[in-house]
């Protein structure tokens, strides 16, 4: 990881907004330092603090996605009922984004009868997938955007590969009011850079013209249409 002294401000884009102003410093801690954007609340580790992608994949073959593991299977299937109650009628097809080494949530859609791909930048990266020669009903992305060097761009990439009424649902521990950021467990992942509170997803919601509909401390559904987002500005 490369190191620079962080400072009181850091001076870059928003990696969820876009937006280059100098953005204030919101925690430190031995390893980073973690900053806010005053415009859509993303909580951020900058590029000089983040680990190598060589890095990265290192800590993710230590992870273990077992698809036999009923507790990682109760933990990703919590996501499930959530999308099937924002389905349009009729939809059949789907992408897990992100699906790590083994395509296990894939897995449990297909059993209950959807048409399934999966994607993986380390495991699975097959591009087509991503190139808008197939489009899909749902995509989710479990414990995946808080990995994301530019996790706006890629919301908006997935969107345009969703067919019309289709939905992005996505799992990422929310950063809550009130949350003793020093002792927050999810900060401790080094792969970790990204970290949004409910108002990050309905700033990215309204920049995109949808609907965030959330549930429980993890969950976020961007659906069809803004009017609830309408403050926001983009």
């Amino acid at each position: 990881m490369a190191q620079d002294t962080p400072g009181v401000t850091w001076r870059g884009p928003c990696p969820l907004c876009g937006r280059e102003e100098e953005h204030p410093l919101f925690y430190r801690d031995r390893r980073r330092p973690y900053y806010r954007c005053g415009r859509c609340d993303l909580t951020f580790v900058p590029p000089p603090w983040q680990v190598s992608p060589e890095d990265e994949k290192a800590r993710y073959d230590y992870h273990r996605n077992d698809g036999e593991d009923r507790g990682y299977r109760d933990f990703l299937g919590r996501i499930i009922p959530f999308v099937q109650e924002n389905l349009a009628s009729g939809a059949v097809s789907g992408l897990d984004f992100g699906c790590g080494p083994a395509p296990v949530l894939a897995g449990m859609f297909a059993d209950q009868g959807y048409g399934m791909e999966a994607y993986d930048l380390y495991y699975r990266n097959r591009g087509e997938l991503l190139e808008g020669g197939k489009n899909y009903d749902f995509i989710t992305g479990t414990e995946v955007f808080e990995h994301l060097a530019r996790p706006g761009e890629t919301a908006a990439g997935l969107l345009r590969l969703l067919n019309r009424e289709g939905i992005l649902a996505l799992m990422t521990r929310f950063l809550e009011d009130g949350c003793d950021f020093s002792r927050w467990f999810y900060k401790d992942d080094e792969t970790h850079i990204c970290f949004f509170s409910r108002r990050s997803f309905l700033w990215l919601a309204a920049s995109l013209g949808r609907r965030a509909v959330f549930r429980d401390k993890d969950m976020v559904i961007l659906t069809e249409g803004g009017a609830d987002n309408e403050q926001y500005e983009t």
